[in-house]
C-alpha cells in the first residue's frame, strides 16, 4: 500500500475578531476570538487522508513538531480525529523510521530540515509546494532536481522564473503557458513535472515528458464562501490520487484525471467555512462528481 510522508509546519492560529484594523496607538476591543488548527504541513495531510478515504487506499503520516504544552495535546487529538479514525501518524523523530512511497513538504518549517527531508526521499517520490515561495538566494541554491512534482501557483512560478533566469523579462500579464514553458526549459527542472493552480482559471500540468495538460475549475453549486484551504485541499487531492500508481507510468490522460479529481474537491472547499473543517471526504467528492 502507498504511503505519504507529509514534512512539515503545524500551529494553532488565533483570530480576533474586531470593528476595524487598529491605528497607531489605538487601542480596541475584539468583540470575538476563535482557535484553529492550522499550518501548511497540518492541511495538507489532513486532506490527502481525505482523499484517501480515511487509510483505504494509502497510508498518511505527518511528521511535525509540537510542544507539551495544551495547545500542542489539542493539535495532537485534532491529528487522531481528522478522518473519524487515526490514521494519520505524528512521528516524534526517525525519519528513516518510516517506510513511504511519497514525501510531501511545504516552506513554512526551517529550511535545513526541509533539506534533510529532500535528501532522505531521495528514492522516492517528491512532491514540494514551495509555500510561501523562497527567497531568491534560495531559489538559486535548491535541489529542484530532486524534486518529482512541484505544485505552485501563477505567482509563484513567476517568482521562480525570475529568480532562476533573470534574463527572462517576466511580466505581471504575462502568460501563464509562456512562464510554465520557460520554466521547463531550466535546467533546475529537467526531471520535475510542475502543477500551476490558478483558481477559478483552472490548472496546468507539465514537464519532464508531459506536454502542457490543463483542466478547468470545478463547478461550483453554490456561492463563494472560503477560499482559505482551497490550495491545501487541492494538493491533498492530487497527491492522494498520484499515490493510486504506486510506481505505474503516469500518462498525459492520467495526469488530467488527477488534476480534475482534485479540483473538484477544491471547489467543494470553497463553498464552505473554514480550512480543515471545510474540507470534503472522499466520499462526498464521489458522490457529487463520480470520481
Amino acid at each position: 500500500m502507498p504511503h505519504c510522508l507529509v514534512r512539515g509546519s503545524i500551529n494553532v492560529d488565533e483570530y480576533y475578531y474586531v470593528s476595524h484594523i487598529s491605528r497607531p496607538g489605538e487601542t480596541i476591543s475584539s468583540h470575538g476570538f476563535q482557535q484553529r488548527m492550522g499550518g501548511k504541513g497540518f492541511n495538507q495531510a489532513v486532506a490527502l487522508a481525505l482523499a484517501t478515504g480515511g487509510g483505504d487506499q494509502g497510508k498518511v503520516s505527518f511528521y511535525g513538531t509540537v510542544g507539551d504544552d495544551d495547545a500542542g495535546k489539542g493539535l495532537r487529538e485534532r491529528l487522531e480525529k481528522a478522518t473519524g479514525r487515526a490514521i494519520i501518524q505524528v512521528a516524534d523523530d526517525g525519519e528513516n523510521s518510516i517506510e513511504t512511497t511519497h514525501v510531501l513538504l511545504q516552506n513554512e518549517i526551517n529550511p535545513k530540515s526541509t533539506l534533510r527531508a529532500i535528501e532522505f526521499a531521495e528514492k522516492l517520490v517528491t512532491i514540494f509546494n514551495p509555500s510561501p515561495m523562497l527567497q531568491k538566494d534560495e531559489i538559486v541554491g535548491f535541489p529542484w532536481n530532486k524534486i518529482d512534482w512541484l505544485i505552485v501557483n501563477q505567482l509563484e512560478a513567476r517568482l521562480l522564473l525570475a529568480s532562476l533566469d533573470p534574463s527572462q523579462d517576466v511580466q505581471e500579464e504575462e502568460d501563464v503557458r509562456n512562464i510554465l514553458q520557460n520554466l521547463v526549459n531550466q535546467p533546475a527542472f529537467s526531471k520535475t513535472r510542475i502543477v500551476c493552480t490558478l483558481g477559478a482559471g483552472g490548472v496546468y500540468a507539465i514537464g519532464n515528458g508531459l506536454s502542457l495538460a490543463f483542466a478547468p475549475a470545478a463547478r461550483l453549486e453554490g456561492p463563494v464562501v472560503d477560499t482559505t484551504g482551497a490550495g491545501d485541499t487541492f494538493a491533498g487531492y492530487f497527491i492522494g490520487e498520484l499515490m493510486s500508481f504506486e510506481g505505474r507510468e503516469i500518462r498525459e490522460l492520467d495526469v488530467v484525471r488527477l488534476l480534475r479529481v482534485a479540483t473538484r474537491a477544491a471547489a467543494m472547499c470553497v463553498e464552505r467555512a473554514g480550512t480543515v473543517d471545510s474540507m470534503p471526504k472522499r466520499e462526498e467528492v464521489e458522490r457529487r462528481f463520480g470520481v
